[in-house]
């Protein structure tokens, strides 16, 4: 009888289901399928080898990819480890550095250092990391006060806080150029790609940096703390309760006459803080002013007291965060109180234009005028805004021209973190005036304000010393001062709150989730601004949403997935979607929060995929597939690795997707296997299959790539020559598009160098595989066996192009044989496998086996074949009876091996 057998995509099966003949996708799968690729057209290919890239800065420990996608042409890796975060470039691939030909010049406290400079001190290069824009007073204080970091040689790379044990529970998302990355420990991280050529300060702007010796590159990284335009806000614990309030005032003396004050001296004189420019003995203030020895001081520059009413309301944990005060900063029932207005009776000619003071508002505000019947005066008048209180900008603007043109009145919004504004305006000599009606008024809508302010000590138990946190650290507005609150917030990240674990992007907003304190809360930016997380009633203002439930589950992850927003907790999934149907846009007016399923999530990041949502499961054991199933008309969530339950058993510690060439879903375990689970849902492809190496996966991210494939890049922990190694590799790119065109570009191996060379038989620079017996394929048609001594080999004979690596054998077992008789099953009955012909495509090299444990026989190619073969070939099996055909198919070479399917003759017997 003749077998037919031409699809693996079933993948690997787990031996509980060997049984399971009645299964329709029973042969389909596989008992063993080690370092092959399933792809959609049926067959198992060859995985890919390795190359090795390099070297981790610390073997000793761990340390995480994360991809940075820019562009299909452009695409960056970080290496994230204990302390410290590195920066490689795919296309090259090397990491960024400082070009050989660039010279450092040594630190100097004469000279304005940015975010990315470079400077060296001693001999050791340092980058600039901290206090953007400034001089320091020595180097020494500078490094010791965290605005340097030293440099590993000339290795371009920023410092985090992130220990070792935290690396896998990092979250990211990539927004353009901005990767952040959150982790319930830490404050949320911005990684920001910049020019390197930009003149402007907090971007890097020195020409040093390169990915090659002499290679310049376009970008570099700035790296540090997400500075939020309006922070996301959590109610103190003891707002609103019975006789708790906070009072903001000047921490600073009230100036006074025949006083001494030196330059930065800052006082108070009418409500007003001034800095002091000239060293002076003061006389009268108005004569020191007009002599240019005081200018206003600016928001940056001054420092403010926060007083509780209660000695419980501040701790030391308060410093370094922030503090939100909502005072009534305009008191209501008189309206020119909460608002400005101009006079325009007596103000002449265009040249006038004197604007009144400024007026901070958030939220709405209204522009008026009541004049009278018949008598508008002839005038102009201008609205000006400005984001830090000091220069001011014209956005609209009114001409009267006619008497009769009548009373108006403007709305508008201010920007939800808030914004100054103030009028201008003049009329003609002749118009006509009425007495007191002339006036315009400009007012906010609301008399409360968000003000936030930036904890920089605690005083006492009762005094925080704070900075204003208002846009550009502009000035408090004086009405604020004095005012005892009962609406007082704090930064909803903090060490106090936690920070958030998960983060996600969504209809143009960034949404976090996950703090210790507020375990099922989430919460959304303002609709592209992506820092800015002021909430309102707006279609475009902030979230804050608590997922209410009769569990409390800590928000594992936040992804976007159709029209909706997908939120994974430890017991339950959500989908966060606009009203109706959920098709309408989300907005804090329409929002629905809607408990999809009970199946319970992992911290890992899930998959967005072709066709669906991937999670990992709480204990790392299951993949769930978030589906919606139009005949129940409900959202389920299948188990994926049902079928090898075994294969996940240590547990799956990270993910991730490649789409190109084939949909493939990649997961390291907690004993350091690399599974992949090819996932095609339109083509009903659910296979796994695993990627072993000698040496444990560790880490693995994901890039697109500049040909038919994306890049795989990982982490290998390797023991060479008794030392603990974690090397970063790719699996090679010609392999992963299984690109058969060219012999010599044949990668079939791990850890692997490329070296091209003048033919010759010695062989250099493998000292990342010292001591380690390796294979080399050289020149597209030659194997060898060598051991590298002290970072060589010496071939047999000489050589041109040659890659050296690590061997790695692929293994292939299809389920037991069974047949369909007409009395039913075959099982039961005894086998005896005869012959078989195999269908290769661009194979060269393997062996098979016709019962798990028996000889291993070399597969017949046609005579003289040297180079890959395509085509079908017919192999003589060892006649045996047996009680079920096992076959299995073996490759160790460095060379490609690729089997579309066999046909399988045997004979049957009942006894």
């Amino acid at each position: 009888m003749n077998s037919l057998h031409v699809n693996f995509n079933g993948g690997l099966y787990s031996s509980l289901i060997e049984g399971r003949v009645d299964f329709e996708q029973y042969r389909t799968g596989c008992l063993q399928l080690e370092n092959f690729v399933i792809r959609p057209y049926g067959g198992a290919f060859k995985a890919p080898g390795t190359q090795y890239l390099g070297e981790t800065k610390d073997s000793t420990k761990k340390s995480r990819l994360f991809p940075i996608r820019v562009s299909r042409l452009e695409n960056y890796l970080l290496e994230v480890g204990e302390g410290y975060i590195r920066f490689w470039r795919e296309d090259e691939p090397a990491y960024l550095q400082i070009k050989s030909d660039y010279s450092v010049v040594a630190h100097s406290t004469a000279t304005t250092y940015y975010l990315g400079d470079i400077a060296s001190d001693s001999g050791t290069n340092y980058l600039r990391v901290g206090n953007d824009a400034a001089t320091d007073s020595s180097f020494a204080t500078a490094l010791a006060a965290g605005y340097w970091h030293a440099l590993t040689g000339s290795i371009i790379e920023w410092p985090n806080d992130y220990d070792e044990e935290e690396l896998n529970d990092i979250q990211f998302q990539q927004i353009n150029r901005l990767l952040i990355l959150v982790h319930p420990n830490h404050p949320p991280l911005l990684i920001e790609s910049v020019p390197v050529d930009s003149l402007t300060s907090n971007f890097i702007r020195n020409s040093a940096w390169s990915t090659a010796t002499t290679t310049a590159v376009m970008y570099s990284f700035l790296v540090g703390a997400v500075d939020y335009t309006f922070p996301p806000l959590k109610e103190h614990d003891l707002s609103q309760e019975a006789g708790y309030t906070v009072t903001l005032a000047f921490d600073h003396l009230a100036w006074a006459t025949t006083t001494g004050y030196a330059v930065g001296n800052i006082r108070t004189q009418t409500s007003v803080a001034y800095y002091c420019l000239v060293a002076h003995t003061s006389g009268t203030f108005a004569t020191d002013l007009a002599a240019n020895k005081w200018r206003v001081a600016t928001g940056a520059e001054i420092e403010y007291t926060l007083t509780a009413s209660n000695a419980n309301i501040f701790t030391g944990i308060d410093v370094g965060d922030s503090f939100i005060i909502e005072p009534a900063l305009y008191q209501s029932n008189t309206s020119t109180s909460r608002g400005v207005y101009i006079n325009l009776n007596g103000v002449y000619g265009p040249s006038a234009y004197a604007p009144t003071s400024a007026i901070f508002i958030q939220g709405g505000y209204t522009i008026s005028t009541a004049w009278q019947t018949n008598g508008a005066p002839i005038c102009d008048i201008r609205l000006e805004q400005s984001l830090d209180g000091v220069n001011f900008e014209v956005i609209k603007e009114w001409n009267i021209r006619g008497y009769y043109q009548g009373t108006f009145l403007y709305e508008d919004e201010a920007p939800l973190e808030g914004a100054w504004y103030r009028l201008a305006g003049w009329c003609t000599y002749n118009t006509q005036i009425y007495y007191g009606v002339s006036s315009v008024l400009l007012e906010a809508s609301d008399a409360q304000v968000k003000l936030p302010f930036d904890v920089l000590a605690l005083t006492s138990s009762t005094v925080l010393k704070v900075r204003s946190g208002l846009p550009f650290q502009s000035v408090v507005r004086v009405q604020a001062l004095g005012i005892a609150t009962t609406s007082f917030y704090t930064h909803a990240f903090s060490e106090d709150n936690g920070y958030p674990g998960a983060v996600g992007l969504h209809n143009l907003r960034l949404w976090f989730g996950g703090t210790a304190k507020e375990p099922n809360r989430i919460r959304g930016s303002v609709v592209d601004d992506f820092f800015n997380f002021a909430t309102g009633e707006g279609d475009s203002d902030g979230f804050d949403l608590v997922l209410n439930s009769n569990e409390s589950n800590l928000v594992k992850w936040i992804a976007s997935f159709r029209q909706g927003l997908v939120v994974g907790t430890g017991g339950e999934e959500w989908t966060i979607q606009g009203g109706g149907d959920g098709s309408e846009v989300l907005k804090p007016s329409n929002v629905q929060a809607i408990r999809r399923n009970r199946a319970g999530s992992s911290n890992i990041q899930p998959i967005q995929t072709r066709d669906s949502l991937l999670w990992v499961s709480p204990t790392g054991r299951k993949v769930f597939e978030f589906a919606y199933v139009f005949t129940n008309d409900a959202y389920e969530a299948p188990d994926m690795t049902m079928r090898a339950e075994s294969i996940t058993e240590s547990g799956i510690v990270a993910t991730a997707y490649q789409s190109e060439p084939d949909p493939i879903l990649w997961a390291v375990t907690a004993d350091g296997r690399l599974l992949g689970f090819s996932y095609n849902r339109q083509n009903q492809i659910t296979a796994w299959f695993e990627r072993t190496t000698n040496g444990l996966f560790e880490s693995i991210a994901i890039v697109r790539g500049d040909g038919d494939a994306d890049r795989v890049w990982v982490v290998v922990k390797r023991t060479i020559n008794g030392s603990t190694k974690r090397y970063l590799e790719r699996f090679y790119p010609t392999a992963q598009e299984f690109d058969f065109s060219t012999a010599t570009d044949f990668c079939y191996l791990d850890c692997a160098k490329k070296i091209t060379m003048a033919s010759g038989t010695a062989v250099s620079g493998l000292s990342h595989l010292e001591g380690a017996a390796v294979k080399v394929w050289a020149d597209g048609d030659t194997i060898e066996s060598k051991t590298v001594a002290s970072g060589a080999i010496t071939l047999s004979a000489a050589a041109t192009s040659l890659f050296v690596g690590l061997a790695y054998t692929s293994t292939i077992q299809p389920m037991p044989l069974e047949f369909v008789l007409q009395d039913g099953t075959a099982q039961g009955h005894k086998f005896n496998a005869q012959r078989m012909q195999v269908l290769f495509h661009k194979s060269l090299g393997g062996q098979y086996k016709s019962t798990s444990t028996g000889t291993a026989y070399s597969l017949e190619y046609p005579a003289g074949t040297t180079a890959v073969f395509s085509g079908r070939r017919d192999q003589h099996l060892k006649p045996d009876w047996v009680d079920a055909v096992t076959l299995t198919f073996l490759h160790s070479d460095p060379t490609p091996f690729n089997m579309l399917g066999y046909v399988l003759k045997s004979e049957l017997s009942k006894s």
